[in-house]
């Protein structure tokens, strides 16, 4: 390993630290260094410990702890899943997530899973995405993901005896908070009567109307008074 200096601040061959406790790893992917000082530092590191060839032990991210003055390595986390042990054999990742009392997540390269482990150790979320050794990822990280689709809100509209049950969503958005319902003259209106704003709490949400003065409905998704988007006007 180097700092931005071309000095050669410690190396992981040659034996030239001592280990507390086992250590080792390797056919690693993604080693990250944190919390550099002039006097130690704290590796991260995918410890896949298998290849195409050789079988190994079971797959961890390995936390280490490297003391740079009495150089020494003390392991400081070893996360893995004692009822669902993977062996994998290429790529691979370990993120240390920020803000979130040592939640790490792994990405597991040539077997199509992702893990989240908290400060414990202990699985958190767990997620397949495809078959093992068919499917790759060479990196997967957890972040804030915004999505905004093209399409509109999706509208089905049931007349009942004294109105109507609304049901509206928008599948794939991830910023919009509520919904605006209005009743409206005709299918090419482009103004409407509010009738009332609904918060939103779910995929879907339906509501009943008793106070509708048309047959013909639109909602509006929103986020706070915002508008992001129409759905078509749908009669009933």
């Amino acid at each position: 390993m180097k700092s931005t200096s071309p000095t050669v601040r410690f190396s992981t061959h040659g034996g030239e630290f001592t280990q507390i406790g086992y250590t080792g790893f390797s056919w690693q992917h993604d080693m990250r260094v944190h919390n550099e000082t002039e006097q130690s530092l704290v590796l991260t590191l995918f410890n896949n410990a298998n290849n195409e060839i050789a079988a190994g032990p079971a797959t961890t991210g390995l936390g280490l702890a490297i003391d740079l003055v009495n150089r020494t390595v003390t392991k400081l986390r070893s996360l893995f899943n004692p009822n669902n042990l993977i062996h994998s054999v290429s790529q691979g990742n370990y993120q240390l997530l920020s803000g979130t009392n040592g939640h790490v997540l792994m990405d597991y390269g040539s077997i199509a899973k992702v893990k989240e482990f908290d400060g414990d150790g202990n699985v958190v979320c767990s997620a397949q995405f495809g078959d093992h050794n068919a499917v790759a990822s060479y990196r997967g990280y957890r972040c804030q993901w915004h999505a905004a689709p093209f399409w509109k809100p999706s509208l089905v509209v049931r007349r009942t005896d004294t109105g109507a049950n609304v049901s509206m969503g928008w599948n794939g958005v991830t910023n919009y908070d509520n919904w605006a319902v209005y009743s409206v003259i005709s299918e090419k209106s482009v103004e409407g009567r509010w009738i009332r704003t609904v918060s939103r709490t779910g995929f879907e949400i339906t509501v009943t109307l008793t106070d509708v003065s048309s047959h013909y409905i639109q909602v509006v998704a929103r986020q706070g008074e915002t508008v992001l988007s129409k759905s078509e006007v749908v009669s009933f």
